[in-house]
């Protein structure tokens, strides 16, 4: 079992072999192109809050795909931009549910169903009893 982890940590890590097989720069720069530009359109619109901050940090990094194209998709570029992928491949006759802020600002262009729930520590403050179970 321990070998078969140690195989599965090391392809993980490989991120050239797996931005080889990747197609995230088609699915932003084609698929999703007009959406990705309405993003980055509508974040500078919007004053830097804490409800905001994440959704104009993740149309910041789109920005600089958008500009730089392929090449400046790579698996920390994703991290940047997980919740975008998300909301713009989510199946749109599905409500996503969520508790950051950015698919505030994420779904409703895109007239994705979504729901905000309240976040764990919110939960926890409200209900110290949660705590003790």
């Amino acid at each position: 079992m321990a070998a078969g982890f140690k195989l599965f940590v090391e392809a993980f890590n490989d991120v050239e072999t797996c931005r080889a097989r990747c197609r995230i720069d088609h699915f932003l720069l084609n698929r999703y192109r007009a959406e990705v530009k309405a993003y980055i359109g509508q974040a500078t619109q919007l004053p830097n809050h804490t409800n905001t901050r994440g959704f104009i940090a993740i149309a910041e990094n789109l920005r600089e795909i958008l500009e730089k194209g392929g090449a400046a998709c790579s698996c920390r570029q994703c991290e940047r931009i997980g919740d975008a992928v998300i909301a713009l491949d989510a199946p749109r006759n599905m409500q996503l549910e969520h508790t950051d802020h950015s698919f505030n600002h994420l779904c409703p262009p895109i007239d994705q169903p979504h729901q905000q729930h309240r976040s764990e520590t919110q939960v926890v403050r409200t209900n110290p009893s949660v705590r003790d179970q």
